[in-house]
């Protein structure tokens, strides 16, 4: 409206003396919330996040509360699992992959730039999760509808537990890893192989990236799931000292997927 007014008055576009469309955008707003500011029963905010951006208008009797709360969305984390691979021999065929995980955290960015870490499941810390990677189920979900603030955020971080905590004390008779730690592949043959991580770190760091400038934009109010899909790569890899010899070694990638009814993907509980 700011812009057709202004193209009218003067006979000419806007766009002729490089007035960008967020200035026309965010004066329009000012001028909206001063000729409504006189009423009393009015509240506006708005948001810009990495270009993206709108407003929010509340009126009504009485007033409503025009508090500055921090913009939220609402994350889903899920894990795709695997069928058997019933073709394969039974000396390397997996009949299951457990991992135990400890910390889900998102990497965002704040604004000055300065990195910062958000706990997706606080719960995990003093109890650890284990999950199997392999079943019938479409996904195990390991974060359910967390509310996060809005932002830019670029990795995913899993961090596995290797029973250095006292949580070991209540895991550890239902450890389904045994000998082999907590995060372990079962093969038919009943044989268990303990899991790598890259660098040899207890952790795993996911990419987030929709559309070609790369990482994950939240914006107010945004509900989206990220659906991870968790792999074995075998390669020659040593560990304390050990000649090198094959291992198993995890990774990752993950898929955003903006949510609606229809997509939700679900996991039974045991």
């Amino acid at each position: 409206m700011l812009r057709w007014i202004y193209e009218s008055a003067n006979g000419h576009s806007t766009r002729a003396l490089g007035v960008s469309r967020d200035v026309v955008f965010w004066c329009g707003i000012l001028c909206c919330a001063v000729g409504v500011a006189g009423c009393g029963n009015s509240c506006f905010a708005g948001f810009s996040i990495n270009g993206n951006g709108g407003f929010a208008f509340k009126a009504g009797e009485p007033p409503p509360a025009c508090s500055l709360m921090p913009a939220r969305s609402m994350v889903r984390l899920a894990a795709l699992k695997s069928r058997v691979c019933d073709a394969c021999p039974a000396s390397s065929r997996a009949e299951h992959i457990y991992l135990t995980v400890k910390n889900v955290q998102l990497h965002g960015e704040s604004s000055d730039n300065a990195p910062e870490w958000f706990e997706l499941a606080p719960a995990f810390e003093a109890q650890p999760l284990q999950f199997d990677l392999i079943g019938n189920s479409d996904a195990e979900i390991l974060v359910q509808d967390k509310t996060i603030p809005a932002g830019n955020f670029r990795e995913l971080r899993l961090r596995f537990y290797l029973g250095d905590s006292l949580a070991a004390a209540e895991l550890v008779d239902n450890n389904l890893c045994g000998s082999a730690g907590w995060n372990c592949m079962v093969l038919a043959d009943g044989r268990r192989e303990p899991l790598r991580f890259p660098e040899e770190t207890a952790e795993l760091r996911i990419p987030l990236s929709e559309g070609p400038q790369g990482g994950l934009v939240l914006l107010p109010e945004d509900n989206v799931e990220l659906r991870l899909s968790l792999l074995l790569q075998q390669g020659l890899l040593s560990a304390g000292g050990e000649a090198l010899k094959i291992q198993n070694r995890l990774v990752g990638r993950a898929t955003v997927v903006r949510q609606r009814s229809a997509d939700v993907l679900s996991s039974p509980r045991n």
